[in-house]
């Protein structure tokens, strides 16, 4: 792995967070054992601590390390906003597809609506997810980023796994290089002091996890970054 940037809050400019009534759904796709819904879970905590409403539903189409996840995080304007459990159907406000196999399936499409889904994906294809998920499926990323494209209000993309391998030596990183990335661009409602302490608590390498976040944030900030 490269030596690392120091890499500060201030390194990059705080993003404008979109502001919002009700709840906000944020959806995350991956894949099973690599750690996608730690992250969820720390993004919850996140609001919880912020003083937010916030619930984490996970569903797992095979219940093993490489099956299809699915973390659905809901947030609520304050903390006494109900805010159920899974996203329904065509209510994500943010995909975060930390891969984009499971986000471009149909399970993951009935969340999108045209006129309201903002997705952001891990340009990277995870190997992984495919053999179990359709052993014939092409490796074809270009094609699901389109997918997604066309299902949702604009998406985005991020080479995630290859910079938490180039950069912290597993692509186990590219998950909070992605939460980084999206919240950079103002679509996480949560605090970054929030964030940081909840990266904290969760207690998992935590250092690293926080270089992530910041690496996302200015891959989001500077495109020129995202190699």
């Amino acid at each position: 792995a490269k030596p690392l940037p120091a890499l500060t809050a201030e390194s990059t400019p705080l993003p404008e967070i979109e502001p919002f009534d009700g709840v906000r759904n944020i959806v995350f796709t991956g894949i099973g054992g690599t750690g996608v819904t730690t992250t969820a879970s720390i993004l919850a905590m996140a609001a919880h601590i912020d003083g937010l409403s916030a619930s984490v539903v996970d569903m797992t189409g095979l219940a093993q390390k490489g099956g299809a996840v699915f973390s659905h995080v809901r947030i609520g304007e304050d903390e006494t906003t109900p805010v159920g459990g899974r996203v329904p159907a065509a209510s994500a406000h943010v995909l975060i597809a930390c891969d984009l196999l499971v986000a471009a399936g149909p399970e993951a499409l009935a969340l999108y609506a045209k006129d309201r889904t903002v997705a952001l994906g891990n340009a990277d294809l995870m190997p992984t997810a495919d053999f179990v998920v359709n052993r014939d499926a092409r490796f074809d990323a270009p094609a699901m980023a389109r997918r997604l494209a066309s299902a949702c209000k604009s998406y985005d993309g991020c080479p995630a796994a290859e910079m938490a391998e180039q950069r912290l030596g597993d692509t186990l990183y590219a998950n909070m290089i992605m939460l980084g990335f999206a919240w950079q661009k103002g679509l996480v409602p949560v605090s970054p002091r929030a964030l940081y302490r909840a990266i904290r608590l969760n207690g998992v390498e935590s250092e690293a996890n926080l270089q992530a976040f910041e690496i996302g944030r200015i891959a989001a900030h500077d495109p020129t970054q995202r190699r």
